[in-house]
């Protein structure tokens, strides 16, 4: 007999693996689930998330003792989305989490000590969001990522240790926001950007050490908002950039009210400006 049959939602705040599970041995006739202010995580085999046929949301929040997620959780075939935020100690990911057939959203927020995202995360066929942040450690994304085919949201910030993009990345072809921020190695971004055909919303903010955009930027046609600040190293932008028609948005400024430096030959030049103040 499955156990809690009927609970959707699941949050664990300041809490422990231990603690949830004798939370929900308790009580059975429930829909939603919080535990919170607790101190002791045992790691086990068998995890109390196995149960629950029905979960929709995850949300693993301050959980500062556990280290590692249970193999288990790949057993949450409903789960459509998954938040850990400020897990400081979380330096493995089972690659089990690639069984989440159902999952949407994905977000992973200062967990300082993970060190790389499972390849798993390459098989979540119907996720439509990732959400990276604060996970200073992390040094690349999966190299399956392009596998990603309904991603529609991808958000990267603060990867100290990312330098490059895998080449599959550009097989988004659903991806429609690209936030990249406080990316602090980066030096270059994936040459066929162009294949990004969806893409409308492009965001590069505070990477130093980038020194040039691929030409391919010029070409996504789909593209009506481009940010690109902060990147005080940027040498090169294609100046093709002025000829997108669908461009509506630059730097957070109407198209309109840019005047002069919206045309092929000095919206370069204007963003390059722009990165020195």
């Amino acid at each position: 007999m499955l156990l809690f049959p009927n609970v959707e939602t699941l949050e664990l705040y300041k809490t422990s693996f231990k603690s949830l599970e004798r939370t929900i041995m308790t009580r059975n006739d429930i829909s939603s689930v919080t535990t919170s202010t607790s101190s002791i995580v045992e790691n086990r085999s068998s995890s109390p998330f196995s149960p629950l046929s029905k979960l929709k949301l995850l949300n693993i929040v301050s959980v500062a003792d556990v280290e590692t997620l249970p193999e288990m959780i790949g057993n949450l075939s409903s789960l459509q989305s998954l938040d850990i935020c400020i897990c400081p100690n979380l330096a493995t990911r089972p690659e089990e989490i690639g069984n989440l057939s159902s999952l949407l959203f994905l977000r992973i927020n200062a967990c300082y000590k993970l060190v790389s995202l499972p390849e798993g995360v390459s098989n979540l066929k119907s996720l439509q969001s990732l959400h990276t942040q604060g996970c200073s450690n992390l040094a690349s994304l999966p190299e399956g990522i392009g596998n990603l085919t309904n991603l529609q949201s991808l958000t990267i910030w603060n990867f100290r240790n990312l330098v490059s993009f895998p080449k599959g990345m550009t097989n988004l072809v659903s991806l429609h926001s690209l936030d990249i921020q406080f990316c602090t190695n980066l030096v270059s971004l994936p040459e066929r950007v162009a294949d990004l055909s969806s893409l409308s919303s492009l965001q590069i903010c505070k990477c130093p050490n980038l020194v040039s955009l691929p030409e391919g930027i010029s070409c996504i046609s789909s593209l009506q908002s481009l940010v690109v600040k902060g990147c005080a190293d940027l040498a090169s932008i294609p100046r093709g950039i002025g000829n997108l028609s669908s461009l509506k948005f630059v730097n957070g400024q109407d198209r309109t009210e840019l005047g002069s430096h919206f045309s092929m030959d000095t919206l370069a030049d204007y963003l390059l400006d722009e990165q020195r103040r």
